[in-house]
């Protein structure tokens, strides 16, 4: 392996991928390694701004996502992997895909205006329905984002499942693991330490 692993955690909103993102950084921690966690949008301001004085416009919209994905992984992403870190990405490429052509684009499009971006080495997959996700969001906040309503939420899930099944998903997002996030938080973590120590040996060996 000629350096350490870049994950990314993916999934609808309220599918507990920031909290077990953040439990993987602290246990790589807890274990001698050096992590970083961040997530995506990089510059969450500047680019919810820039989508509202887009308006309607999706091509426009991804590339204010891809534009910031190449800042995030220029001034991140790239120096920590180069310092040997493990990063550990909350939303990363394929949250882009999906979110985006569940706006319109196809998600062929969508694919082509990221050719030739970082790719990760593992993708987390944290599936859960839009129902659950948004009774998680109305557990932990009152006010709902644009995106965050269950018509919307649905597609964004059925294109999620789409990026799982396209035949270059391999070379677009690394590895591939899918966690039933349904299941309550230490299970899914149970889950996914076990899937990623797996994954690590046998990326290690490579």
């Amino acid at each position: 392996m000629a350096r350490n692993l870049f994950i990314a955690f993916e999934g609808i909103d309220g599918s507990g991928k920031d909290t077990q993102a953040k439990i993987l950084k602290n246990y790589l921690e807890a274990n001698w390694f050096d992590s970083v966690f961040t997530s995506e949008p990089y510059q969450e301001d500047i680019v919810k701004a820039r989508i509202r004085k887009i308006g309607q416009n999706p091509i426009e919209a991804a590339r204010a996502f891809i534009e910031d994905r190449s800042l995030h992984i220029s001034e991140v992403i790239s120096p920590a992997l180069a310092s040997g870190k493990y990063v550990i990405s909350s939303r990363f490429r394929m949250s882009t895909d999906a979110y985006q052509s569940a706006l319109g684009l196809s998600l062929n499009e969508v694919i082509a205006l990221q050719n030739g971006i970082l790719q990760a080495d593992i993708t987390f997959f944290c599936r859960v329905t839009p129902e659950t996700g948004l009774k998680r969001i109305a557990e932990r906040k009152k006010a709902k984002e644009p995106y965050e309503q269950l018509e919307f939420l649905r597609k964004v899930a059925l294109q999620y499942e789409a990026c799982l099944q396209i035949p270059e998903a391999l070379s677009l997002y690394g590895r591939i693991i899918v966690l039933d996030a349904e299941k309550s938080k230490e299970e899914v973590t149970i889950e996914m330490l076990a899937e990623f120590n797996k994954a690590f040996e046998e990326l290690k060996a490579k």
